[in-house]
């Protein structure tokens, strides 16, 4: 089943109703996706976005909205809650508890709009999980920014560890140890009685690197969906596997020329359908490499590296 994402990669331009026509018509109508997601830019500025929500909804089992949720009113909301299901849900970028921590890792001031948009999300039945970008700047209080799920009565929230690891230098992803401290005081609460909000993802990029870790997923492996599973369109119609591979070599053809089915079948995908998609000696000689396979090709990408730089094996 594979999950397709929308996405407004730009600040000027959206996706048109028109395109959204094209890949119903074209493949919706005779294969549907088990999720459909609407990422951004922010999809709530596209003045379309309940035209384009309610066109596609019916194709999908799971329809999910990536926001900040600064602009979501209790009109939006309430609008928004006459298309969407139970099975539905607006996942929201959160990476600080408070106005001021929130400026630091975001640097805008828009805490309160958020929450508010989290609030009226929520007061409309619409299921909400945040999303949290787990870097050196807030580190120290992920267990707030839990706290703060549990008080706003999200129904879940991922701690997703930082990417690219090359972007800024002022922003890093904290060694696994440092994030296992703190991450471990959340674990214990969300155990306990007052652990309401499920944690779907935890912020360890590459448990198999980890010395003790490894031990207790090695019954488990690593599975990207990027082209094997996923794939995400962009406004103008080009086809890409991933958010983070937005790069011309990854560039698998555009709706203006070709289907989505002769896209998904051509020969481009080589690399992301492979197994194992790294020849770097140390992965291939490391007794963890069949259930790693060297990690996430986008991060490795970012780095320019043919590994996953969140590795601390490597």
């Amino acid at each position: 089943m594979v999950s397709i994402v929308f996405s407004n990669n730009s600040n000027f331009n959206e996706i048109s109703s028109n395109l959204v026509d094209n890949i119903i018509n074209n493949f919706l109508k005779e294969n549907h996706p088990y999720k459909i997601y609407l990422t951004g830019g922010e999809p709530f500025l596209n003045k379309n976005i309940f035209n384009i929500i309610q066109k596609l909804k019916p194709y999908c089992k799971i329809f999910s909205i990536h926001s900040n949720a600064s602009l979501i009113t209790n009109d939006l909301a309430k609008k928004l809650s006459n298309i969407l299901d139970k099975n539905d849900y607006v996942q929201v970028s959160l990476d600080g508890y408070n106005k001021e921590t929130f400026k630091s890792t975001r640097n805008c001031d828009k805490f309160d709009d958020v929450i508010r948009g989290i609030k009226n999300l929520i007061n409309n039945n619409i299921k909400v999980r945040i999303n949290t970008v787990v870097t050196n700047k807030n580190l120290n209080f992920l267990e707030r920014i839990y706290d703060l799920a549990i008080k706003l009565d999200v129904e879940t929230i991922s701690f997703s560890p930082l990417l690219d690891c090359k972007k800024v230098k002022e922003v890093y992803l904290p060694s696994d140890m440092a994030i296992l401290k703190k991450f471990d005081a959340i674990l214990e609460k969300y155990f306990s009685s007052e652990g309401k909000v499920k944690i779907i993802q935890d912020p360890i990029a590459v448990p198999w690197g980890n010395p003790i870790l490894k031990n207790l997923v090695k019954e488990s492996e690593f599975v990207c969906p990027a082209g094997k599973t996923a794939l995400e369109i962009n406004h103008d119609g080009t086809i890409y596997p991933c958010p983070y591979m937005y790069d011309n070599k990854f560039n698998m053809g555009n709706l203006k020329n070709s289907s989505l089915k002769e896209i998904w079948t051509n020969n481009r995908w080589t690399l992301l359908r492979k197994n194992f998609w790294s020849d770097n000696s140390k992965c291939i000689n490391c007794d963890s490499y069949q259930k790693c396979k060297s990690g996430c090709l986008a991060a490795a990408q970012l780095s320019d590296i043919e590994f996953d730089p969140r590795c601390e094996h490597n």
